[in-house]
């Protein structure tokens, strides 16, 4: 209810209904839906640079070190982070889509990660109708109730579920929330306008 206050702060939008739920449980509900299809916009065959031994100096060391790189060529660690994803429709399960999600933060940048994470919404709310009915849909929202955090009732499910099961014939909009960025001792802060945001919404406003 905190973020829900705060987003209608900043936008003049009042929030009905919130679902937050942690990236663990994020896995299962993508998993228990059996997965979302969406499309990748360009081709993603990414792996983390591991991290290089500190040069000490000192032989013995040195040649420590070369042996472990060695070994450690040969044996891959698990811990290593790599992705890779053809361009176009592609069927992603839960850890694959949260692999994408770090991906774009940490290399494409927030912006791009913020733009993939709405096209995730948008293709999760629109694959439902593949997965779900109006009949079986607060089953399966039984299911993931213990997943999530929210004040979605069973009721307010069984209003809504036509709207959400027909999300992808709604017209999608999206706006540029008006600001400004500065940088002070290089960090790099986002000064939002309320005013102008508050009034771009207003169309939007119920």
């Amino acid at each position: 209810e905190y973020f829900c206050d705060k987003v209608t702060a900043l936008t003049g939008l009042n929030i009905d209904y919130y679902a937050v739920t942690p990236v663990a449980s994020f896995v299962e509900i993508v998993d228990m839906v059996g997965g979302v299809t969406m499309t990748i916009d360009e081709a993603i065959d990414y792996k983390e640079e591991k991290e290089e031994t500190e040069d000490t100096g000192n032989a013995e060391d040195a040649d420590k070190n070369d042996k472990n790189a060695k070994k450690e060529d040969e044996e891959e660690p698990e811990d290593v982070f790599s992705l890779k994803l053809s361009a176009g429709e592609q069927r992603l399960n839960g850890e694959t889509a949260v692999d994408l999600f770090y991906y774009m933060y940490e290399v494409k940048g927030d912006t791009s990660c913020q733009r993939t994470l709405r096209q995730f919404a948008r293709a999760f709310l629109s694959n439902l109708k593949k997965c779900t009915s109006e009949a079986d849909a607060p089953a399966l929202f039984k299911k993931m109730q213990p997943l999530i955090d929210t004040n979605i009732t069973e009721a307010v499910l069984s209003e809504q579920i036509e709207f959400l099961l027909h999300f992808d014939d709604l017209e999608s909009v999206d706006i540029v929330y008006p600001g400004k960025y500065t940088e002070d001792g290089g960090e790099v802060y986002f000064t939002p306008d309320v005013a102008t945001a508050t009034y771009q919404m207003m169309p939007y406003k119920q």
